[in-house]
């Protein structure tokens, strides 16, 4: 029975994500070039950053094109993962864990640092709008008490 597209990417290669090494086991086991070009659509984080659309190392564009360079792959394989039961997780696959949860966290932080950024510029707008509505306003006073001063 053929691994899942996940557990080939978390065996084989330099990086837990998907790469040329992990598309020629995906290959060997009976996956079509559309079969991974499903699976990496649904979430291109799955892909290293320079294997993504345009990237130097080009994995995707490679695929669509039909021509995979697998001179650039790196040969790893991490063996099998555990079997269900068996008492926990491989020493990889808690790395893989730690490392999506820190890619997790650092999402978060980036979210937060826009929601920051977007705040400060509305709280910007703000008081610049609030030292208009005062001039504003000290010429409306100014205008009033000019006009009563007998």
């Amino acid at each position: 029975m053929a691994q899942s597209l996940a557990d080939i990417s978390k065996r084989y290669g330099q990086y837990s994500t998907f790469g040329h090494k992990d598309y020629e086991a995906a290959k060997q086991q009976g996956y079509s070039d559309q079969d991974i070009l499903k699976w990496l659509n649904a979430d291109l984080d799955r892909l290293h950053q320079s294997n993504r659309p345009g990237g130097p190392d080009g994995l995707y564009d490679e695929i669509l094109k039909g021509a995979v360079d697998l001179s650039k792959k790196v040969d790893i394989d991490r063996g099998a993962p555990a079997q269900v039961g068996s008492g926990g997780m491989t020493p990889f696959e808690y790395d893989y864990q730690k490392t999506l949860d820190i890619a997790n966290i650092d999402k978060q932080i980036k979210e937060m640092q826009l929601e920051s950024a977007e705040n400060i510029q509305k709280l910007s707008n703000m008081n610049k709008l609030s030292v208009a509505n005062t001039a504003v306003n000290q010429s409306i006073l100014g205008g009033l008490v000019s006009a009563f001063n007998f």
